[in-house]
């Protein structure tokens, strides 16, 4: 049996993409990112048009840049936020007649739910405790003070002013 494939060890321009990191954690409503890079072979041109796609619902993501022309940068930033949860967000990039993919795994962790302090509101009370407290005693001592009077002894009859 003769093989009669042609394109076996041809090179036809094509493209692939990338991901860094493969792996994405972050914190619930805020953004975790990935770089996405397109790796022209043989001379590839076209145009590459990227989409994603994530396998649930809670999770959205977003492209630095849509698509990637032929002498511009070939990176675009994927950005994706959502619910906590583990997801995989398969990107797509689409070159015209030739389509691939790559896989992203995004984990959102729930916010950290802040304890209330213990000493926060006692310290707050207890400072507006003192504060009355050095107020009130200040208004004693002003208004308990007698004004300054001449000295007169009981026995002695006052001086004549001269």
């Amino acid at each position: 049996m003769v093989d009669n494939n042609v394109w076996r060890n041809a090179h036809i321009p094509d493209f692939d993409l990338g991901a860094l990191p493969t792996s994405v954690n972050s914190a619930a409503n805020t953004f975790g990112n990935s770089t996405i890079t397109l790796h022209r072979l043989y001379g590839f041109t076209a145009t590459v048009k990227l989409s994603a796609r994530s396998s649930a619902s809670g999770i959205s993501c977003s492209f630095s840049a849509n698509s990637l022309q032929n002498g511009s940068s070939d990176t675009s930033i994927l950005s994706c936020k959502g619910s906590p949860g583990t997801y995989t967000v398969r990107v797509e990039g689409d070159g015209g007649y030739s389509v691939h993919n790559t896989s992203i795994s995004v984990t959102v962790i729930a916010a950290p739910i802040q304890p209330a302090s213990i000493l926060s509101m006692p310290l707050l009370y207890g400072g507006i405790g003192v504060a009355t407290l050095v107020a009130v005693l200040s208004a004693f001592l002003l208004l308990r003070r007698k004004p300054a009077e001449a000295v007169v002894a009981h026995n002695e009859a006052p001086t004549p002013a001269i």
